[in-house]
């Protein structure tokens, strides 16, 4: 998919140190990478690419076993909880229409998340599409977790921002497919959670048009 709108990509990750880039992947670790088409760094040099996506992530450690029951929808019980947390979310903000669940972009965000190495580094490759990562959350605290950085929103001067960026993603109008990946990584890490967005958010200059006020 090629986009004719500039986009932003966010990275945050809470716990560790380094960080490291290529042409198309990212490590970020306890950084924060705007792009722009610039780069801004926080405390170290963060490198880029040319990609028109938008991938942020939020670390911790807190979290819960995978729910591999099936819910009536025929959907993994997670895949609906991250389903209804979104809608959820959603249904807070005027004319802000509901997610469906893609499973396209869920065999995307599955591979990614079998790949997963569960080292606490989180590493991304180029996509097209929209991204939130979480590690140390369930699926539902995940998506809340994304969603609570509202309280940083300032709806009076809507705009990007590196501690926004997740909960933009999750409400940005425009969106209507999601679908993610899990693993579970362990008593530390517990769930790695990948989520992908069609179309995605966080374009430049489309903030008062697509973060709707609440209900």
């Amino acid at each position: 998919m090629i986009f004719n709108k500039l986009a932003v990509a966010s990275f945050l990750s809470l716990a560790a140190t380094s960080v490291k880039a290529s042409v198309t992947v990212y490590t970020i670790e306890g950084e924060v990478c705007v792009e722009d088409g610039t780069t801004i760094t926080y405390g170290s040099t963060v490198g880029k690419d040319t990609a028109t996506h938008v991938i942020t992530v939020v670390s911790n450690t807190d979290g819960s076993d995978i729910n591999y029951s099936i819910a009536s929808s025929g959907l993994y019980q997670w895949q609906q909880d991250l389903l209804d947390e979104h809608n959820l979310e959603r249904a807070k903000h005027v004319d802000t229409p509901a997610l469906t669940w893609s499973s396209s972009l869920a065999s995307i965000a599955q591979a990614e998340a079998d790949a997963y190495d569960c080292s606490g580094t989180l590493t991304h490759a180029d996509s097209p599409y929209g991204n939130n990562l979480a590690i140390g959350y369930s699926p539902v605290d995940a998506v809340d977790a994304w969603y609570n950085e509202i309280a940083d929103y300032n709806f009076a001067d809507p705009a990007f921002s590196t501690s926004t960026g997740h909960f933009t993603q999750v409400v940005w109008a425009d969106t209507t497919e999601v679908g993610c990946g899990i693993k579970y990584c362990g008593a530390y890490y517990h769930d790695f959670i990948t989520c992908y967005y069609n179309p995605p958010g966080n374009y430049i200059g489309e903030f008062a048009e697509e973060v709707h006020s609440l209900v």
